[in-house]
């Protein structure tokens, strides 16, 4: 009797077991990859804004939180850390100081559900050293407002910064510092009131969500050429650059007094219309318009279309 009663509460506590993680299961939460690919993440934590620090692993924002970091204080990011902004919802970063990648080597991506109208947002407000410090930054989606920094405050400082498919307005005392930066299909509002970009190479694409992009700043600091990619042109006073723009035009975009009063302006275009098949013009694959059929051996854009020379 007794090997049955110890039988039916091992069984009965199994069951309670099963029952009680069916009911604390989180709900799968789906999100947007790196290539705008629909994934599921089941294991996370849902923010508060009362985190002090983030630790390796996946977390999500839904509704509306508010992280208030006193004087000389950060949000602590170790090892890496990825964060799935949910539809509507919204991060608020007021004080001193936002993420900071505390370990060598500390990454940090961002996700959205959905790109456009519902897309999750953060925010900085009043923020003293850094909205972003971290070794790696990728930012895949999401609406980013880094606005009413102090002096001294830079938006990103990182080794590496990857911007994909998301829209960030910068109004700051810098606005990037690192080595490589990548921006590819953001729609891009730059206000700064010293540097805008310091560091080595920028690539710029437009392969998706693109509509603009406005910079305005005391000077940029990059030791190579932007590299422009997917058909993507610049223009800059006026002048028209495709497939690379030189250091020094690039370092030489300013303003003169407030951001209100700039002299320069960047704006990005596609150039695919001027590849379409209405223009039986030969083109590089970086968009440079050839004078007719080319003669060395290459891949060429002709009629919209692209064409093997042997």
């Amino acid at each position: 009797m007794e090997k049955i009663i110890k039988s039916k509460a091992l069984v009965l506590s199994i069951l309670m077991f099963v029952v009680s993680s069916s009911i604390f299961a989180l709900e799968p939460i789906k999100y947007l990859d790196e290539n705008g690919e629909e994934q599921t993440v089941t294991d996370y934590k849902i923010l508060t804004g009362e985190e002090a620090s983030l630790t390796r692993g996946w977390y999500v924002v839904q509704g509306q939180i508010k992280f208030n970091t006193p004087n000389w204080s950060v949000i602590s990011v170790l090892g890496n850390v990825n964060l799935v902004l949910m539809d509507d919802c919204e991060c608020i970063v007021n004080g001193s100081g936002g993420f900071d990648g505390i370990d060598f080597g500390s990454k940090m991506k961002i996700y959205s559900q959905s790109h456009g109208e519902h897309e999750g947002k953060m925010t900085f407000r009043v923020v003293d050293l850094f909205c972003f410090h971290m070794w790696e930054m990728g930012i895949y989606g999401g609406s980013y407002y880094l606005d009413g920094c102090k002096d001294q405050c830079a938006g990103f400082a990182a080794n590496e910064v990857i911007l994909k498919n998301c829209k960030v307005e910068i109004d700051a005392y810098d606005g990037f510092w690192g080595n490589y930066f990548t921006i590819d299909g953001v729609d891009l509002s730059m206000k700064v009131r010293k540097v805008g970009m310091s560091g080595g190479k920028l690539t710029i694409k437009n392969s998706d969500r693109m509509t603009k992009m406005e910079l305005s700043c005391s000077y940029n600091k990059l030791t190579e050429p932007v590299e422009l990619s997917d058909g993507t042109k610049i223009i800059i006073a006026g002048e028209t650059y495709t497939g690379s723009i030189p250091v020094d035009v690039i370092n030489g975009v300013t303003y003169a007094g407030t951001p209100s009063e700039k002299n320069n302006t960047v704006k990005v275009e596609d150039i695919s219309d001027d590849v379409s098949p209405k223009n039986s013009g030969w083109y590089t694959l970086n968009g440079i318009r050839l004078d007719g059929k080319p003669t060395s051996a290459g891949i060429y854009i002709h009629d919209g279309r692209k064409v093997i020379v042997k």
